[in-house]
């Protein structure tokens, strides 16, 4: 983390809102940029918790970029369960919530799993672009970039 950064969540308004403690933050504050720190462990039970709380905060605030941070992750703990837990909490977000998703970045310092990372979205494609990356910086420098596109296509769409 950057000096002077905050730690991820603790300035989301929206994390305030819903007086939510969760084990998975996601920080809002530069919404529609929203980062999702992932932490080293995670028990059963927290994916699907944190796949309804990212629901509610797109019905309540609309589209966003997301930007998984999983760089603390240790991937060894990932179980066959937590895996089945995830693929069916990320399936069911996306079929309730198409369209919410504009984009979505990876974060991670280790090459294998960055390599995992993209087979996974090319063996299981979403319908919104993804990037994997190393580093915070290129993550967000990215995620706002497909900001100011979409909000340029969007504002040709409307003036056409």
């Amino acid at each position: 983390m950057a000096t002077g950064e905050a730690e991820p969540g603790t300035n989301s308004n929206w994390c305030r809102h819903i007086d939510c403690k969760v084990a998975i933050p996601v920080d809002d504050t530069a919404f529609p940029v929203v980062r999702i720190v992932l932490p080293r462990r995670t028990a059963l039970g927290d994916l699907t918790l944190h796949f309804g709380h990212v629901a509610t905060l797109a019905r309540e605030r609309g589209p966003m970029f997301v930007v998984n941070d999983a760089r603390a992750l240790d991937f060894t703990s990932f179980t066959a369960a937590h895996r089945r837990e995830a693929a069916a909490g990320f399936a069911n977000f996306v079929a309730e919530l198409p369209g919410y998703v504009l984009g979505e970045a990876y974060i991670s310092s280790s090459a294998v799993a960055r390599g995992l990372l993209t087979a996974v979205r090319w063996m299981e494609p979403v319908p919104w672009p993804t990037q994997v990356f190393s580093s915070s910086e290129s993550a967000m420098q990215w995620a706002y970039a497909r900001v100011v596109a979409t909000t340029a296509t969007r504002i040709q769409t409307i003036t056409r």
